[in-house]
């Protein structure tokens, strides 16, 4: 977890529980082998959306950094309707 944490701002840091990192683990862990991601859209106020491919499923990351590259903001939204096992 030190070394996430490290990915993102200093004001998003104390938000960040042991609970936020422990559910999104297990998340991307349901989806099986990770395969790849790509970029589906680059969007004002440098903010990102992505698609995350997995065995059982994708995922889209919306994320938005800071001038320094560290992440202000991240979503993941689950879509295992690609290949439910």
């Amino acid at each position: 977890r030190a070394g996430a944490e490290k990915a993102f701002d200093g004001t998003v840091r104390p938000t960040m529980t042991s609970h936020s990192f422990d559910y999104a683990t297990r998340m991307m862990r349901s989806f099986g082998s990770y395969h790849y991601t790509s970029e589906v859209s680059a969007l004002p106020n440098d903010r990102y959306d992505l698609e995350a491919a997995f065995d059982r499923g994708s995922m889209l990351v919306q994320l938005r950094l800071n001038p320094s590259g560290q992440i202000l903001a991240l979503h993941m939204t689950p879509n295992f309707t690609d290949k439910t096992p």
